[in-house]
């Protein structure tokens, strides 16, 4: 009788352990990079102007701080399920600088999502399928102090994400 305790016992310890890989041994720990203050301080300056200066994007006044430091629009919530830092996510997407120019714009774009940078990670995770986010992300979620194609080291970027499926 005690062995079958033992291993009951031993198995629900298994089930209960957090995995942290996939598996492919690919690490899925969740990514919780925090952006510095005057990064988060510039997005919401940059908001609260384009709002002081009666930009027609009415949606500018739902920005959302996200406890990371970046600050994001739900458009569309999707469904109840989300990606996880390990899931292969299918999107569309547009990707500006902050003066509105765009360096970016795909359909059906495959990925993992733990493959791209911080501040994808953390906000696609925040709607289903089928939602549509706009992420305004601080270089320290992006790409930081290296550049990366046609963007610049230190960039802030803004991004309009539809999750199509994962």
């Amino acid at each position: 009788m005690k062995p079958i305790i033992y291993l009951i016992t031993f198995c629900l310890l298994l089930i209960s352990c957090k995995k942290s890989t996939n598996l492919y041994g690919i690490d899925c720990t969740d990514n919780n990079t925090k952006a510095p203050q005057e990064e988060i301080d510039f997005i919401k300056n940059y908001i609260d102007q384009r709002i002081a200066n009666n930009d027609p994007d009415t949606l500018l006044k739902q920005a959302v701080q996200h406890p990371n430091g970046f600050y994001y629009i739900i458009e569309k919530p999707g469904d109840n399920e989300r990606a996880e830092t390990c899931s292969s996510v299918n999107v569309d997407y547009k990707g500006r600088f902050f003066n509105g120019n765009v360096f970016d714009s795909r359909e059906g774009a495959t990925f993992m999502l733990y493959q791209n940078i911080a501040g994808w990670q953390q906000g696609v995770r925040l709607i289903g399928r089928d939602g549509k986010i706009r992420l305004f992300l601080p270089p320290s979620l992006a790409y930081g102090d290296k550049a990366s194609s046609d963007i610049p080291a230190k960039s802030y970027l803004y991004f309009e994400v539809t999750v199509n499926g994962f």
